[in-house]
Parts: structure tokens; sequence; C-alpha cells
């Protein structure tokens, strides 16, 4: 809701123009400014937001002895797998890092944001609200795309996750079975 109020405020702003080419070129150029501004806040959003797996330490066997050391054959295979955290451990870099750069140049955001504007301000039809109109449009969809992406990533990915690897455990588990099924027909016809 909060991004189709977005839009119709980019809507109304762009109706002030002088004729309706003006109108839908400010209207144009605003709905490409909230789209990039949306997904930026999404991409943030998503990598504040990716769920931590819990992995647990895998316990180590103790070394076989001289004595204990019986061919490969007797002994147990023993393998064991752990999901793939790279997207988590990538996210925990870049937010770790973007909220650092973001705290040292905290400084340097009125101005960026001034250049911003004033770069802004023709493309958005040159009004005297131009600039203010081109900052709001930034932050409020950045904040709108930051919110849904977070929200949708901590309410949502954890449990798609989490039903991927159940179907991938049971896949697994299958074959294992059936491997353990063809060993003991060998065993058996041997």
């Amino acid at each position: 809701i909060g991004i189709l109020v977005g839009f119709l405020g980019i809507g109304l702003y762009a109706f002030q123009a002088a004729s309706i080419g003006q109108s839908f070129s400010v209207m144009g150029v605003a709905l490409m400014v909230a789209g990039a501004s949306l997904l930026s806040g999404s991409l943030l959003g998503f990598l504040f937001g990716i769920p931590r797996t819990l992995q647990q330490e895998r316990l180590q066997e103790p070394p076989a002895n001289k004595q204990n050391e019986g061919s490969a054959r007797d002994r147990p295979a023993s393998i064991s797998y752990q999901v793939n955290t790279n997207l988590e451990q990538i996210s925990d870099w870049l937010t770790k890092i973007l909220v650092g750069v973001g705290l040292t140049q905290i400084s340097a955001l009125p101005g960026a944001l001034q250049k911003y504007a004033d770069y802004m301000a023709f493309g958005l039809g040159g009004f005297p609200s131009s600039k203010a109109f081109a900052i709001a449009i930034l932050v409020y969809f950045v904040v709108c795309g930051f919110l849904v992406s977070y929200l949708w990533t901590r309410l949502y990915l954890a449990g798609a996750l989490r039903q991927a690897d159940l179907v991938a455990v049971g896949a697994l588990s299958d074959k294992l079975t059936e491997v353990e099924n063809k060993v003991s027909e060998w065993e058996k016809q041997a």
C-alpha cells in the first residue's frame, strides 16, 4: 500500500506541469527514480534480512590405533554434509561494510543529497519543489523497498530454505536406502 501511495504522489506531482507532455515526462523520470530507489532498498533489505543457519559443530572421530585398524571395508563410512553458508557470510560482510562506511560518511550525506537534488531537479520539471521532491522520492522508495524486502526475507525465505533442505535430505535419505538395499542384495548373492 505504501508503494502505491508513493506512485500516487508521483502522479499528483507530475500533473502540475504546464502541458500533458511535460507531465508524462516528469512522471516517467520520477517513476524511474522511484523504481531504482525501490530496487536499491530491496537489495539492502535482502542483505540485512538473510536468516542465519544454526550450525552444529561436527564431532571429530578419534584416530584409529594400529590394533583396531581393520580394512577400509570393515569400517563404516561416515560422511556428513552441512548447509552452504556463503550467502550468509557475504550478507554479513556487506552489512558490516555498509554500516561502517555509512557511519564514517554520514557527515557527507547532506552534501551528496544536495548534489543529487540539483541534478534531478531539471528532470522533475524544474519546479520550485523539484529538489525536495527528488530527495523525497529517493528516501521514501529506498525505505519502502528495504521494509518490503527485509520483511519478506525474514518471514518467508527462512521457511523456503528450510523446506528445500528437508526435500534435499529426504532425497538423500531415499538414495541412501536404495544403496543399502542394493548392498544387502549383493551380500545375499555373495
